[in-house]
């Protein structure tokens, strides 16, 4: 089950997750690799594979997919840094022209 920036939030914690999605479609870094790209989403997950007399158990992860395309990737939302363009939205790049 998805639902928005919760708990298991890494080491945002589920105010910075929260935070972080104010960044969707902005240039992020993934701090863990090094790469750069767009912030497409951050979702919290609960592990339905826990038995139900258990405590829940949850992952956050933010979705980043390389500016030019290419193939998405997830890391944790603590790991994330904003380089530019805050909430620069869909649309053409810089240098792109509109179809």
């Amino acid at each position: 089950m998805a639902t928005g920036a919760g708990p298991g939030a890494g080491s945002r914690g589920a105010d910075g997750a929260r935070d972080l999605l104010r960044a969707v479609g902005s240039l992020v870094r993934d701090e863990e690799t090094g790469r750069v790209g767009v912030l497409q989403d951050v979702l919290t997950f609960r592990d339905t594979s826990v038995p139900p007399y258990l405590p829940p158990r949850t992952r956050t992860l933010a979705y980043i997919r390389p500016e030019g395309g290419g193939r998405e990737w997830t890391t944790d939302p603590g790991r994330v840094t904003v380089v530019g363009e805050e909430g620069r939205g869909p649309g053409p790049r810089p240098g792109e022209e509109r179809a």
